[in-house]
């Protein structure tokens, strides 16, 4: 069993490494999107139209930081909103071609922040991340189910 000391070094670098890659994004990022707002750029790119609620799940934030997030896209020509003809409740968010053309840009950044890291790092590493963040989450996931 880790020591309490262990475990909150682990979680400082966690942390550390989360906002040394924010801060990143944001000295790069031209137009001040944030990284989230380029995540959910992809994600309406690569998937299609999502309720807010599913954007929410997704990008692992509140519906209320997707709908303040959505707005100011919005007022970029991003993204647009619109609810369901068969269910005026149910709202969607979409993304337009100008927003498809700032993803690509935004990616293009993306890479070059973020790809000379991942290059650096054996697959072999990368793997053993992935599975012991995805173990991390899994056991997250089932305390907070108790």
């Amino acid at each position: 069993m880790p020591t309490t000391e262990q475990s909150l070094e682990l979680f400082r670098l966690f942390k550390t490494l989360i906002k040394k890659a924010n801060d990143a994004w944001n000295r790069n990022s031209p137009d001040s999107l944030t990284i989230s707002q380029f995540r959910m750029l992809h994600i309406l790119a690569s998937q299609g139209k999502h309720k807010v609620a599913e954007l929410a799940d997704l990008l692992q934030v509140t519906s209320g930081a997707v709908t303040g997030m959505a707005d100011r896209m919005i007022r970029f020509g991003l993204i647009t909103r619109f609810r369901d003809e068969a269910d005026r409740r149910v709202v969607y968010l979409e993304i337009t071609q100008e927003g498809i053309r700032r993803k690509d840009e935004l990616g293009t950044i993306y890479h070059t922040l973020f790809a000379r890291v991942f290059e650096q790092i054996s697959e072999e590493d990368k793997a053993h991340l992935q599975r012991i963040f995805t173990h991390m989450h899994d056991l997250l996931e089932f305390t907070d189910k108790e």
